[in-house]
């Protein structure tokens, strides 16, 4: 008897007097899907939110490899990704209606967004030797820019074995 009532009291403490910033979120989900263009390795995607609301939710994407373990995360505040936004000048997401049709948009958005057609590197433009610190368009207002922390060399080596990209 002693036993349950510590049971009791351990469950009561941890659901009653839980503090709200702690409290389950109500727009957490996750999708997964195989991604079938990653090369020779098996990987999964795993698309996530995790927010109160699913307009001011924190998405984010795991690539997962065949032993289940983790080899690239990314995460952001949603209304900061062009993707989940319907005005980027205004913030405003895509997110519209009931709190249950914001869940099934933000379901589907996630799917869509792990499920998006996978390319390969060598698609990619050219770094010329002009452009030693960051690759940036010269044209087009959503032209491709390299990551702040990608060297020269290594975005050539990627375009060269023709890595997949997501």
């Amino acid at each position: 008897m002693k036993k349950f009532g510590m049971k009791c009291g351990a469950v009561f403490a941890f659901t009653v007097l839980l503090p709200p910033a702690l409290s389950l979120a109500d727009c957490t989900m996750t999708e997964r899907l195989p991604w079938t263009k990653s090369g020779t390795e098996t990987l999964s995607l795993i698309a996530y939110a995790v927010g109160d609301t699913c307009a001011g939710a924190t998405v984010g994407f795991n690539v997962i490899n065949s032993k289940r373990e983790a080899v690239w995360t990314y995460s952001k505040i949603g209304r900061e990704i062009a993707y989940f936004l319907d005005d980027s000048a205004t913030l405003k997401t895509i997110f519209k209606g009931s709190e249950t049709e914001q869940k099934e948009q933000m379901r589907q958005a996630l799917r869509n967004w792990i499920n998006a057609d996978a390319t390969t590197a060598d698609s990619l433009p050219d770094w010329p030797k002009t452009m030693k610190d960051k690759l940036e368009p010269k044209e087009g207002e959503f032209g491709f820019y390299s990551d702040e922390n990608l060297l020269r060399q290594s975005y050539l080596d990627y375009r060269k074995r023709k890595v997949p990209l997501f």
